[in-house]
């Protein structure tokens, strides 16, 4: 039996109770504590079918083992950046952008951001300068999105450290969309049994996304909480990256590999 199945199991109990919870407890004193507790598990359930994943990959396959190690890394730093949320808000203290959790959350961010590109350096496709062009496209993006504010922050001595660590965060989200399209369109054109598993990573770090930028609009206009509806989708992509791990491990039980120095073509 797979390590992973008691780790989607658990996912799949936890999840339909906070949306419940989330759906009908709206206002109640409780719904936040709950929710961060939640998110504790579900993220360490990610952090740990991300590692099941990372030992079960042979050594032969340096690159990915590699690959999956920054990945599950990231995710017990996420879990880490949970743990101090929860904490600050149990003691009933306003979580600051710019914390201790912040700084664990940046630093799971660029783990995953060098799992992903350790993923795609092992592979070579027919179209390299094309694969450059849409990360490029979708860092330019994110840069415009998250800063086209600043200099109007900046003249109207608005500029906060937290603002600026928000604002980051989208331009990080738009570049893991990028890694995440290349790796995902030549896989799907190649019809290959890893499409699965990584559409199901791409869909996870997607709901991230627009979970990041409804939280950045609410916190502009001081109106996010914990156990807003918004935190659905963020359990969500948890959850996704939990399913994601699995298939991966289930390919993995198969002998089932990314294509290390390999082309793949385009259709």
């Amino acid at each position: 039996m797979r390590s992973t199945l008691l780790l989607v199991a658990i996912s799949l109990l936890l999840f339909p109770i906070l949306l419940l919870l989330i759906v009908t407890q709206q206002g109640a004193s409780y719904l936040g504590n709950v929710g961060n507790v939640f998110n504790i598990v579900l993220a360490l359930c990610a952090a740990l079918g991300c590692w099941f994943a990372y030992r079960n990959i042979g050594k032969a396959f340096r690159d990915e083992k590699k690959g999956w190690f920054f990945v599950a890394l990231a995710f017990f730093m996420f879990t880490a950046g949970e743990l101090f949320w929860a904490y600050f808000e149990f003691k009933g203290i306003e979580v600051p952008l710019g914390s201790l959790a912040d700084l664990f959350w940046t630093l799971g961010y660029f783990a995953l951001i060098f799992g992903l590109y350790t993923f795609l350096s092992m592979m070579f496709f027919s179209s390299e300068s094309y694969n450059y062009v849409i990360l490029v496209v979708f860092a330019l993006i994110g840069g415009v999105v998250a800063f086209f504010t600043i200099p109007s922050d900046i003249a109207s001595g608005m500029l906060t450290l937290g603002h600026f660590v928000q604002q980051f965060y989208v331009l990080l989200d738009f570049i893991l969309l990028g890694m995440i399209v290349v790796l995902i369109l030549p896989l799907l054109q190649a019809r290959n049994r890893l499409f699965v598993a990584w559409l199901l990573f791409g869909l996870g770090i997607t709901v991230w996304v627009v979970f990041d930028f409804l939280f950045a609009g609410l916190t502009e206009f001081n109106m996010y909480y914990s156990g807003n509806p918004i935190d659905i989708l963020y359990a969500l992509s948890y959850v996704l990256f939990v399913f994601a791990a699995d298939a991966k491990l289930k390919l993995t039980e198969h002998g089932t590999y990314l294509p290390a120095r390999k082309v793949i073509k385009y259709a």
